[in-house]
C-alpha cells in the first residue's frame, strides 16, 4: 500500500465505523465488566498489521448458545489458597481476510496526491465510472463489516451468560453444604476480578482483530481508487498549513484527512449501504 499506515495509527480508531452499525440488542447483565471496557470494539481502528496474513475461518451462528450445564462443583475447603485461572475465549476470526494478490483493477485517476474534498469526489465518481465492479466490492466491505462486528458481540454476549452461569453454579454449591464453618475460610472462585480479566484478555483480542480487518480493508478502498486512503506520506503534515511539496502539491493536516476520510465513508455508505 502506498500510504504509510504509521501516520495515523490513534485517528482511524473509528473510521470505518461509518460503513455500518452495529445491532442495538440489548446485552445481557454487565454489572461484573471491568469499568471502561465496553463492548463497542474501537470500531476498525487504524492499520497495524499485515492485512493478509490470515485466513478468515467461516462463523456458525448456531454455535452461539452455550454448551449444556456442567453439575455443581463444591470446592475443596484445602484448596482455598489457590486461585481459579481465567478462561479465555478466542473471537471469531475476521471474515474478510483473504491472501494478498494484486488488485484485478488499476483506478484510471490516481488519487494519492489529492488533498481537497471536491477534486476527491471528482476522482471518485469517475474511479467509480470506470469500474463495473466498485459498487459490489464497496458492497462487500459493508457486509464484512457488519458481520464481524455482530460475531464480536456475540461472543462477548456468550462470554457474559457463561460467567453468570458459573456465578449461580458456584452459589448453589455453596449453599448446598449444610456443615458449619465447612467454607468459613474459602473465598468465592468466582470473582468480579477474575471475570473482569475474561473479559478483558478477549477485548484485547477483539481490538488486534479489528486492525487486521482495518488494514484490509483501508487496502481495499486503496486499490479501488477511493480519495484520501492512498495519500503520498510527504503529503501528510501533523498540523494543517499552506505548505506545499517539492512537486506543488498541496500537503494535508492529519486531523483534516481524517475528517476527509469519514465524509468519503458517508457517502459511499450513502450509496452503497442497504
Amino acid at each position: 500500500m502506498a500510504q504509510d499506515t504509521g501516520y495515523n495509527n490513534e485517528e482511524l480508531m473509528r473510521i470505518l465505523s461509518t460503513l455500518a452499525s452495529v445491532s442495538n440488542t440489548p446485552q445481557p447483565d454487565q454489572s461484573h465488566q471491568q469499568p471502561g471496557l465496553p463492548y463497542q470494539p474501537h470500531p476498525f481502528p487504524a492499520p497495524g498489521s499485515n492485512a493478509h496474513a490470515a485466513h478468515a475461518q467461516p462463523y456458525d451462528p448456531t454455535q452461539a448458545h452455550i454448551s449444556h450445564t456442567p453439575p455443581p462443583v463444591v470446592q475443596d475447603p484445602r484448596l482455598a489458597n489457590r486461585q481459579a485461572q481465567p478462561q479465555h475465549r478466542d473471537p471469531p476470526k475476521p471474515q474478510q481476510l483473504e491472501p494478498a494478490k494484486e488488485p484485478s483493477y488499476v483506478p484510471v485517476q490516481d488519487v494519492s496526491t489529492i488533498t481537497e474534498w471536491k477534486f476527491g469526489l471528482r476522482a471518485l465518481n469517475t474511479n467509480a465510472a470506470q469500474n463495473p465492479e466498485f459498487g459490489a466490492s464497496i458492497s462487500k466491505l459493508i457486509k464484512d463489516q457488519d458481520r464481524n462486528t455482530k460475531d464480536w458481540a456475540q461472543g462477548r454476549t456468550r462470554i457474559l451468560a457463561e460467567q453468570k452461569m458459573k456465578r449461580e453454579n458456584e452459589a448453589a454449591s455453596r449453599a448446598s453444604i449444610s456443615l458449619p464453618g465447612l467454607l468459613d475460610n474459602t473465598p468465592a472462585v468466582r470473582t468480579p476480578a477474575l471475570e473482569a480479566q475474561e473479559l478483558t484478555t478477549y477485548d484485547a483480542k477483539v481490538y488486534r482483530a479489528t486492525l487486521r480487518l482495518t488494514t484490509a480493508q483501508s487496502q481495499t478502498l486503496s486499490d479501488l481508487g477511493v480519495p484520501f486512503f492512498n495519500v503520498r506520506p510527504d503529503l501528510i503534515v501533523l498540523e494543517a498549513g499552506s505548505s506545499v511539496a517539492d512537486d506543488g502539491h498541496a500537503k494535508i493536516g492529519k486531523g483534516h484527512l481524517l475528517e476527509l476520510q469519514r465524509k468519503v465513508l458517508n457517502h459511499l455508505m450513502e450509496l452503497y449501504g442497504d
